[in-house]
């Protein structure tokens, strides 16, 4: 039967290409005529007007915004095609046309016309010339490519022919299985058609069986041992597990339900976008214009304090039933207005503590002294709380960690060397003859040795580690005070900023010089109200001040 198939097939292709053929033919007739081709387009956009009144042709207001994006790349892609096409044309018609006739001497010189040869450059043609050779060299690759595909399939299917051929020679076959005994069954023609009754009588009994088994059993734990009961190898090998989904479809069809799904990766983002606001974690910028907007959504930035491989392994051990959560599934649930920190973000309200404990830290891991390269690192190794820095452990009252010490490598203790710290001192100036005394801070740069700057570390860690336990406490503390806000309670954050010089709109020479602008600083009141779903509204208020105390007092 196989060559008569083929034989038909060949015929149905000959009459397509002859349908093919008569219609091209029909088309260029109409074209050569002018009065045929103009009464054609007429008619194809009545057509056209005519599908599009009655909805059968979809307009681009009407979809999606993927089927917009879609639709406008394949008109960019024919606009594109169109143009190289008459591009090719002009460069045809350029080639194929003469060069105009030399000037005769004497004449043009009264008109002052200057005659160009038209023509491509020397590189142009060169370029297009190895473009050509690369084009031909990449159509032969792809030509030896897939005769090499064409073959390795043939290959393949002939190793797998083989490997059929030799598995159905060599099977050897349980005379006791089911489908054996069922062939052997169908095969004996002295079978009686009672035995053959009784068989399929004893199908249907047992199906019918675990049915009422099922509708029998109130818990699902029950429903789901009927169903062990009859399902395993065999069931799976002659592929009747899908009987038994029909049976009961909510136990064997264990798929998590979209609205389900959904649900949880709504929880996993508002977790990931809470934990990423808290302050330890990130910061908010204080700017006017530091904001970022995403699909109609207005929100403040805010910028790690941390990189994000170090706030994932956070994350891990501050929700340990998300354990499994992925590095890349934890960056992909960021908020879009949690942003990375870079070079163009300066920090300019650092703490001296935190800054000097830094440089420090940093200069002995540049000197091969200690293997941490930052002080949160180095107090995570002295810390027994697997990362999440615990007040008892930072207060050193922690029975499992509070006798570890700082792992140092062997060093010369009396080698010179430079380090960098920030330090508040008192400096003589002379304003108008006179001497006095101010105020400045300034990074100074210390000659000392490896020996005294460790020294340094071991002195300033306690005070660091107590410094940091007084933070984590105020955090978790205020965040605590948020959460339980009652509906007749509000929590107002105050803080004061940098001071600001203040300008007229028009003043005299004299008033750039000297103290004549008046300062003043801003006062920023964020206020926090509690509700009855938890929700935390924010109330932003900012206001102007002529006080200039930044003193503890002030504080």
């Amino acid at each position: 039967m196989a060559p008569i198939k083929k034989q038909k097939d060949k015929v149905t292709d000959e009459r397509s290409e002859k349908v093919k053929l008569n219609m091209r033919r029909m088309r260029e007739r109409i074209r050569n005529n002018p009065e045929m081709y103009e009464e054609y387009k007429r008619k194809e956009r009545e057509r056209y007007h005519k599908r599009k009144q009655e909805g059968k042709i979809k307009l681009i207001e009407d979809s999606t915004e993927r089927e917009k994006r879609s639709k406008r790349k394949l008109w960019r892609e024919s606009s594109k095609k169109h143009r190289e096409g008459r591009r090719i044309i002009q460069n045809i018609i350029k080639a194929d046309t003469p060069p105009p006739s030399p000037v005769p001497p004497g004449e043009g010189e009264g008109n002052n016309q200057v005659h160009y040869n038209p023509g491509t450059s020397k590189q142009f043609q060169q370029g297009k010339k190895q473009s050509r050779k690369h084009k031909r060299e990449l159509l032969k690759k792809i030509e030896k490519l897939q005769k090499s595909n064409e073959a390795l399939k043939k290959k393949v299917e002939k190793y797998k022919k083989r490997a059929h051929r030799v598995n159905k020679k060599h099977k050897v076959t349980d005379p006791d299985s089911p489908g054996a005994k069922v062939y052997e069954l169908l095969k004996n023609p002295n079978v009686k058609q009672e035995e053959i009754k009784k068989k399929l009588l004893l199908g249907e009994v047992i199906t019918k069986q675990v049915q009422e088994n099922l509708q029998g059993e109130q818990s699902l734990e029950g429903k789901r041992k009927v169903l062990k009961a009859v399902s395993g190898r065999l069931m799976k090998k002659y592929r009747f597990l899908n009987g038994l989904s029909t049976m009961s479809p909510k136990l064997c069809k264990s798929k998590i339900l979209p609205k389900k799904r959904k649900l949880i990766k709504s929880t996993l983002r508002k977790t990931i976008q809470v934990f990423l606001e808290r302050d330890e974690n990130s910061r908010m910028m204080p700017g006017k214009k530091d904001t970022i907007t995403r699909f109609n959504c207005k929100k403040q930035k805010r910028y790690l304090n941390d990189s994000l491989q170090i706030i994932h392994d956070k994350f891990i051990k501050a929700y340990p039933h998300y354990e499994k959560l992925s590095y890349p599934e934890f960056c992909k649930n960021r908020p879009f207005w949690v942003l990375i920190s870079n070079v163009r973000i300066r920090e300019t309200c650092l703490c001296m503590q935190h800054e000097n404990m830094s440089l420090i830290v940093s200069k002995l891991r540049l000197l091969h002294i200690i293997n941490e390269s930052s002080p949160d690192q180095l107090c995570k190794k002295l810390c027994c709380c697997d990362g999440l820095l615990g007040e008892k452990c930072l207060d050193r009252t922690c029975e499992g960690c509070k006798d570890r010490h700082i792992n140092v490598n062997d060093f010369n203790e009396e080698e010179d060397i430079t380090y960098k710290i920030w330090k508040t001192q008192k400096v003589k100036i002379v304003v108008r003859g006179k001497e006095k005394e101010c105020q400045k801070t300034i990074k100074e740069e210390i000659r000392s040795t490896k020996g005294l700057l460790m020294e340094k570390l071991k002195e300033n860690l306690p005070k660091y580690m107590l410094h940091l336990r007084n933070i984590i406490h105020q955090y978790r503390a205020l965040d605590d005070v948020k959460k339980n806000l009652s509906v007749n309670e509000i929590l107002i954050h105050l803080d004061f900023s940098e001071n600001y010089n203040c300008k007229y709109g028009q003043e005299v020479q004299s008033a750039h010089f000297g103290g004549s602008k008046p300062q003043i600083s801003l006062h920023t009141v964020f206020v926090y109200k509690g509700t009855i779903e938890g929700d935390l509204p924010d109330h932003n208020y900012c206001t102007i001040s002529k006080n200039l105390r930044h003193d503890p007092s002030a504080i």
